[in-house]
């Protein structure tokens, strides 16, 4: 055998073992499944183009706040939002105004209602 055949016989066993590699790599990859944390998939993110009731929730929410604010600190407060579960303009500015931020989770809902004595 010739040291070219030896040179040819070598890069198709390299070949072929990559091949191998890169084929049980990726059938692993993709046979397990993503990791979502559960929080996060019991936990959604609302945000600009949302539909959903918990969006719906997210506005009283807001309203309730917006209201509350209204009457008992005069604070320039954005308008009341209508309640349709559509996570639109109006929501995110009120969102914004009260958390900073252009999205919320389901779970910081309750952050958002503040108590009369909480101003005391």
């Amino acid at each position: 055998m010739s040291t070219t055949d030896k040179v040819i016989i070598g890069i198709i066993l390299a070949l072929i073992l990559g091949f191998y590699v890169y084929h049980k790599k990726r059938k692993k990859e993709t046979a397990e499944p993503s990791a979502i944390p559960t929080s996060q998939v019991n936990d959604p993110v609302l945000k600009f183009g949302s539909n959903s009731d918990d969006v719906r929730k997210l506005q009283e929410v807001l309203n309730e706040r917006i209201m509350f604010d209204k009457i008992h600190n005069n604070e320039t407060v954005p308008d009341t939002l209508f309640v349709n579960g559509v996570f639109g303009a109006l929501t995110l500015t009120a969102v914004e105004f009260y958390t900073g931020e252009e999205s919320i989770r389901v779970s910081e809902l309750s952050g958002l209602i503040k108590m009369e004595n909480d101003y005391q």
